[in-house]
């Protein structure tokens, strides 16, 4: 191929006059945003060349301050998680991407308060050792002994209530006795004869969050309805006052209505006479006690990053704040009738002497409901029926600092967690004991009438009525532990699958025991004194527990 000489002297000098106007043109000074403004280049071209020429719009040439792209500043956002650790000497890089995941649980509640289990009375009022055999002496709670007044006498007016015992062993040898003398009547009861749980329904809703490193937030309430238990002893026909009063032939049908049910003993003065401090109060027609607990409360927790990690298990922990309010009524109330009479004990077997020793006499007799029956009256002209009663009650609010650990095992199909938490909660308890009628309105002193200051007014509940409240303010200490689980079993129930609201839902179920000591309950905060200092309030604390099984939904989105 030829070439023209003339066209080649051409392109060589258009090319030498571009090269040299490139060469010509300085570089952008550094004050202007010069990405390499560290003077990484050889000089002279990092040298600056003078000022910049003018600029137009308002804003100065180059990168926006702060958006230099090297060495590590972008104007890209990163992934939510990227952590860099040392593993066994080795460094590993691990970066999460993800948003936020919200979800929200809606649960059914069954709980059960615990049942305090306290004595009714003063334990320690009226004791007696159980090792006499006086027919006019008998006991109530095996040493507490209910006694008459005047001791072994029957004055109109005085409701004496003796008891005969059952016959002796037969003849031909040393007769043995048919009864010991301490057989219980008038019964001194505990909470604990209250059988019935203190079970009931409640909700909870739980609402939070989890953020692509597993830390999150919570917040959750709950309540459970009022729960109550209760023991009545009576006998189911009732008494009828006016009908023993006006027709003498009921009287004695009306008189196997009563029975000598249970006592309330009481601290004092004393009253009866026997040389003991305190009193035994008889109840004979009816005795009831009543309990009703309510629980509700609410906290906010914060979960931390796993403190340990693996596949298929992680340990996070845990802090927060928790609100927590229990309501608690005790009630008591019972009858008597106020009349005197005489007991029959059932009768034991006598025990066989050298001879041919038979066996006691069976003159003994007890009641339809299973409690002894009186058989014999005192001469009194009309039945006086009293009715006692006292109510106790204690609302606690307490709110404090928690913190805790929980542990995950699973994945995404099958969840299992368990976690403990511990608090100190400020506990602001306001208390109360009123009723009327707890006295000794039965026995006069020796030599005194049924006005003597240490006695009480019988049926008068506006002379005894009787009120005590009070406030505190103390630090509980708080424990609670639960144990939950979750799946997606909707998806195998053909009707439920198919639901647009259980799409995306997953089903679960825990429990939950919730304990706090330190507290004040209803039966142990009461000082059984007699009239006319009455019951009050004492300073006596116990242990609360309550706990659920819980069933419900949880949607995450």
């Amino acid at each position: 191929m030829r070439k023209r000489h003339w066209l080649t002297c051409l392109m060589s000098l258009w090319l030498s006059v571009a090269g040299g106007q490139a060469m010509a043109q300085p570089p952008l000074p550094n004050d202007v945003g010069n990405p390499d403004q560290t003077g990484m280049l050889p000089a002279p071209y990092s040298a600056n060349y003078g000022a910049y020429p003018q600029q137009y719009g308002g804003m100065p040439g180059g990168y926006p301050p702060g958006a230099n792209a090297w060495p590590n500043v972008s104007p890209y956002m990163g992934p939510p998680v990227d952590q860099l650790s040392n593993q066994g000497g080795l460094w590993f890089n691990r970066q999460i991407v993800g948003n936020r995941k919200f979800y929200f649980t809606a649960e059914g509640l069954i709980g059960h308060t615990s049942r305090p289990n306290n004595f009714v009375g003063d334990p320690q009022a009226n004791t007696f050792p159980p090792n006499l055999a006086d027919g006019n002496v008998t006991f109530v709670d095996q040493n507490q002994q209910f006694t008459e007044t005047p001791a072994g006498t029957s004055t109109v007016g005085t409701p004496d209530r003796e008891t005969t015992f059952g016959g002796s062993g037969g003849g031909g040898g040393n007769n043995g006795n048919a009864s010991s003398g301490d057989y219980p009547i008038f019964v001194g009861q505990s909470t604990g004869s209250m059988t019935d749980p203190l079970n009931a329904p409640g909700l909870r809703g739980t609402w939070g969050w989890w953020n692509p490193d597993q830390s999150g937030f919570q917040a959750s309430g709950f309540f459970l309805a009022p729960a109550s238990n209760a023991l009545f002893i009576g006998d189911p026909r009732g008494f009828d006052q006016n009908l023993y009063n006006t027709n003498p032939a009921a009287a004695i049908e009306l008189l196997n209505h009563l029975h000598a049910i249970a006592g309330l003993p009481l601290s004092g003065a004393d009253t009866d006479q026997n040389g003991l401090p305190g009193v035994v109060m008889p109840f004979d027609i009816y005795y009831r006690l009543q309990m009703q607990t309510q629980v509700y409360g609410a906290n906010l927790d914060w979960f931390g990053t796993p403190i340990l990690e693996r596949s298929a298990f992680m340990i996070r922990p845990m802090y927060g704040a928790r609100y927590l309010q229990t309501r608690e009524t005790f009630k008591f109330d019972g009858a008597d009738s106020g009349l005197g009479y005489t007991v029959n004990i059932p009768a034991q077997n006598g025990t066989n002497g050298n001879g041919n020793g038979g066996n006691g006499g069976n003159n003994g007799t007890s009641g339809s409901t299973g409690f002894l029956s009186p058989v014999t009256l005192e001469a009194l002209s009309t039945v006086n029926i009293m009715q006692s009663m006292l109510t106790s009650s204690v609302t606690s609010q307490m709110t404090g600092p928690e913190a805790g650990l929980r542990f995950d095992i699973g994945g995404e199909r099958l969840k299992v967690w368990t976690q403990s938490k511990f608090g100190l909660l400020v506990n602001y308890s306001s208390r109360n004991v009123s009723g009327y009628n707890i006295g000794d309105a039965y026995y006069p002193k020796v030599g005194a009438t049924v006005t003597d200051p240490t006695t009480m007014p019988r049926n008068a509940p506006n002379s005894t009525r009787f009120a005590h409240e009070d406030s505190t303010t103390q630090l509980s200490p708080m424990f609670e532990q639960g144990i939950f689980g979750k799946a997606n079993l909707f998806q195998f129930v053909p009707v439920l699958k198919k639901s647009a609201i259980l799409s995306n839902a997953e089903f679960q179920a825990g429990y939950t025991v919730i304990v706090v000591g330190n507290m004040y309950r209803p039966t142990n905060q009461i000082d059984w004194q007699a009239y006319p200092v009455n019951p009050r309030l004492n300073d006596q604390r116990s242990t609360f527990i309550t706990s659920n099984y819980s069933l419900g939904i949880q949607w995450q989105y």
